[in-house]
């Protein structure tokens, strides 16, 4: 992930993001806005970059409250390298 976000501005909200997805795989917008202080417009357009990089991908229904999930994180939980 750290190469996928290399060329992304520090002060983006993304690197916000990244940590808190280590420990919180599946989220809403909502939920990360209110964990990262930003407001949700920075927050929802921070996600959206993160599905533009594959990082995360939307698992619910469409509407303010979509959910979120970082498939790599959860995979790596179900399924623990040896």
């Amino acid at each position: 992930w750290r190469e996928r976000t290399r060329t992304i501005r520090a002060d983006s909200v993304i690197h916000a993001l990244v940590p808190w997805l280590l420990v919180t795989p599946k989220f809403t917008v909502t939920d990360a806005a209110a964990t990262t202080g930003r407001s949700f417009a920075a927050v929802n357009t921070a996600v959206g970059r993160l599905r533009d990089l594959g990082m995360v991908s939307q698992v619910g229904a469409d509407g303010r409250d979509r959910l979120f999930a970082a498939e790599d994180v959860i995979r790596l939980f179900e399924h623990p390298p040896s």
